[in-house]
C-alpha cells in the first residue's frame, strides 16, 4: 500500500479511497469478531482466464489473501498524511459481503447445532 500512496503522490493524487470489504474479501481485524478475517479473508488462490477454472473442492486450502490489523491501519494513516494524501475507507454493506455473510453463515449453522 505504501508504494500506491508513493505512486499517487508522484501524480499528485491526494485521496486514496480503501476498500477494505470487497465481496469475498474482508480485509479489517475487527478484534471482537476473529473468526470474520479467519474464514472471510482468505481465498483460493486462482490464476487464468476469468470464467475459464472450475469450482472449488470442499477441502481446497484458502491460502490467497489476507487482512490490515488495527496498528497496520494505523500505519498507513501515519504515512499517507505525512504525504498529504487522505484515506477514506469503505466497508461496503450490504454490497459486496459475501465474506461477512460466510462467516455469518457458519455461526447460524453453530447457534442452530446447540
Amino acid at each position: 500500500m505504501k508504494q500506491y500512496i508513493d505512486a499517487m503522490v508522484r501524480y499528485k493524487y491526494n485521496t486514496l479511497h480503501f476498500h477494505l470489504t470487497d465481496d469475498e474479501g474482508w480485509r479489517l481485524e475487527i478484534k471482537s469478531l476473529p473468526k470474520l478475517t479467519e474464514v472471510g479473508a482468505w481465498r483460493i488462490n486462482r490464476t487464468g482466464t476469468f470464467n475459464s477454472f472450475g469450482a472449488p473442492e470442499p477441502n481446497e486450502p484458502k491460502t490467497y489473501g489476507g487482512f490490515y490489523t488495527h496498528e497496520d491501519i494505523k500505519e498507513l494513516v501515519r504515512y499517507a498524511g505525512e504525504r498529504f494524501v487522505n484515506i477514506i475507507p469503505e466497508i461496503d454493506v450490504p454490497g459486496h459481503s459475501l465474506a461477512a455473510i460466510a462467516f455469518l453463515s457458519r455461526i447460524v449453522v453453530h447457534a442452530r447445532r446447540r
